[in-house]
């Protein structure tokens, strides 16, 4: 299926932006667990040596909208979300393949062409945000206190750490 001439022009314009000025190209992404916007950085001009449109990838059926290479090979792939998002088959290949890529959408770049937002990727260690980490710790030493109890069974377990008080604001004064 053919791209829009929106989906297009903004592949030229990401580019265009990429052989040029990359680090100006700001990511962010949204936390996993509460949604808050985090700036994850900038495209490091260093990990890639050429950008290419349409890249197939070798051996599939599969296309990158914008692929970085260093020295040839495929380092990452950024796919543009217009009217449909990265195909499931296409995201577990990529995945199997353990090759790096986002997915972002067109909609924020109308807003500013240089916020990348960061629909879906499949890039280790996906964040969340500071204060999501700070409760999921909290919430994962919990549970593993209770999983040393030895007269608790796991679905026990599972249940009481996820009915725990997780803020402050539920702490007895």
């Amino acid at each position: 299926m053919g791209n829009t001439v929106m989906h297009d022009a903004f592949i030229d314009n990401l580019i265009g932006w990429l052989r040029n000025d990359p680090s100006a190209l700001k990511v962010y992404d949204v936390c996993r667990e509460c949604g808050a916007k985090m700036n994850v950085g900038h495209i490091q001009p260093t990990t890639f040596d050429e950008v290419q449109k349409e890249y197939k990838i070798l051996g599939t059926r599969y296309r990158a909208d914008i692929a970085l290479l260093k020295e040839g090979n495929l380092k990452s792939i950024l796919e543009l979300k217009n009217t449909s998002p990265v195909s499931r088959k296409k995201q577990e290949f990529l995945k199997e393949m353990k090759i790096p890529w986002i997915e972002v959408d067109i909609k924020a770049l109308l807003k500013d062409e240089t916020h990348l937002k960061i629909i879906k990727s499949h890039i280790p260690g996906r964040l969340v945000s500071v204060r999501c980490c700070s409760r999921l710790s909290r919430q994962q030493k919990y549970k593993n206190q209770l999983l040393n109890r030895p007269h608790y069974k796991p679905e026990t377990v599972k249940f009481l750490a996820s009915i725990r008080p997780n803020s402050d604001k539920h702490k007895r004064s």
